[in-house]
Formats: structure tokens, sequence, C-alpha cells
């Protein structure tokens, strides 16, 4: 068999000789590849959270990210990851267990607040 795979080089660098650092892309290495995206809004009053839960059928804890969008803006801002349970602000948190991808929206404003937010779940388990 052939060595060969895919490469793509950052500008200025030749692709055929440059070193694996110098790629945007390259085969050698696992990427990640998305599998479950999704899109939602909750108002939550003040004082108050919410959990939102997605259900995957994936048989491993997959890796996640949460993008929020802020408020008055078209701009959004990638949430933490967290591996413990709610305890204040925003992030999402995978669950092995239930296959479920769990995000939690906490207001500690004066008045309701209406999160619109956007997530990624990824399937390649790598070498896990």
């Amino acid at each position: 068999m052939g060595d060969w795979g895919l490469r793509i080089s950052k500008d200025g660098e030749d692709v055929k000789t440059c070193e694996d650092i110098d790629c945007v892309v390259t085969s050698k290495y696992s990427n990640l590849k998305g599998t479950l995206s999704g899109t939602g809004s909750k108002a939550v009053s003040s004082g108050s959270n919410y959990t939102v839960t997605i259900t995957h059928s994936l048989e491993y804890i997959p890796f996640g990210q949460l993008f929020i969008r802020n408020p008055g803006t078209s701009y959004y801002f990638l949430a933490p990851l967290r591996a413990d349970g709610p305890g204040g602000g925003i992030f999402c948190q995978s669950k092995t267990s239930t296959s479920q991808f769990k995000i939690y929206l906490e207001n500690t404003t004066d008045s309701s607040q209406t999160f619109v937010y956007k997530y990624f779940i990824f399937i390649d388990k790598g070498k896990l």
C-alpha cells in the first residue's frame, strides 16, 4: 500500500514539504467530525436556571461545543464545558450512562433573559 493521505497547508507553505504543524488539515491525525447539531432559545426568568437536555445515541462520552449569542448582538461566544453538575453560569455537560448532552442556563440578572444557543456534538472517539 502506498503512502497517501490528505494535507492542506497554511498560506505560503509547500504542502509537499512542510511540517505537519504547518498544515491546516492532515489526515495523519484524527479530526473532529460533527454528528449532531442544533439551535434553540429559552427564556429564563430572573434568578432562575434551566436545563436543556439533548438525547443522543452514541455509546461513549462525546466532545461537544456550546455557543451562546451575546444579548443584543448577532455574535456567539463559546461556553465552557464542565464535568460536574449545575453551579452557575452557562455551560454544557456530557453524560454517558443516560446518553445525554445537557446545557445549563442560569440568569443572574434583574430581568428575564432569552438565551439563544447553538450546539455541536462530535462523533470521532479518536483513540479512546
